[in-house]
């Protein structure tokens, strides 16, 4: 099963609850992109961000446009959708490594930046090298494993594995700053 079929009606009852989970979802994470661009403060940081931005914008649009394949509308806009988040997700991911890397300021750890290197090459990997096209979405029945819904898959664990560790992380400096500034001890 790919993702959105989770919020296609014609599959799934609770279709509606997939849809405004993501419409409701892309708010948190356009915040947590500014609170990245904020964190880092640098030109190549707001980038990175306003790449984030449009990748969380293009969340909340996949759950406006639910795929809905007896709807050219809903389908085309499911579509621009979908993929703008893919590509988007990819290049966020991928230009924050490096950024982690090149920042003086050792915001984030390094091995935070192997790890988006891994999520950004997740991405690739559905992207770019799936062995089936996306009209086998098309195609029902159909087998039982396609690598391409596997990787979609993969992608959505992935990329909610970072942006948790990411938040995790600078919750972890926070604290740390904080009883470092009223002298507590760690």
């Amino acid at each position: 099963m790919y993702v959105s079929e989770l919020g296609e009606r014609a599959v799934s009852q609770t279709a509606w609850l997939f849809n405004w989970g993501l419409i409701i979802g892309g708010i948190p994470l356009i915040i947590f992109m500014l609170g990245l661009g904020i964190k880092y403060n640098s030109i190549f940081g707001w980038l990175c961000t306003v790449g984030g931005i449009y990748s969380s914008v293009s969340v909340l649009f996949v759950g406006i446009f639910p795929m809905d394949f007896d709807n050219d509308i809903f389908m085309t806009g499911h579509m621009i959708s979908a993929l703008s988040f893919f590509y988007g997700g990819m290049i966020t991911v991928l230009l924050f490594s490096v950024l982690i890397f090149v920042d003086k300021k050792k915001v984030l750890p390094k091995w935070l930046g192997i790890f988006g290197l891994l999520v950004a090459v997740i991405f690739a990997l559905f992207i770019f090298l799936p062995e089936s096209s996306l009209d086998d979405v098309l195609i029902r029945p159909r087998s039982r494993f396609l690598i391409v819904a596997f990787l979609e898959w993969l992608v959505v664990f992935s990329i909610f594995s970072w942006i948790i560790t990411v938040s995790i992380t600078l919750n972890i400096q926070r604290r740390k700053k904080i009883k470092l500034e009223t002298g507590d001890s760690p």
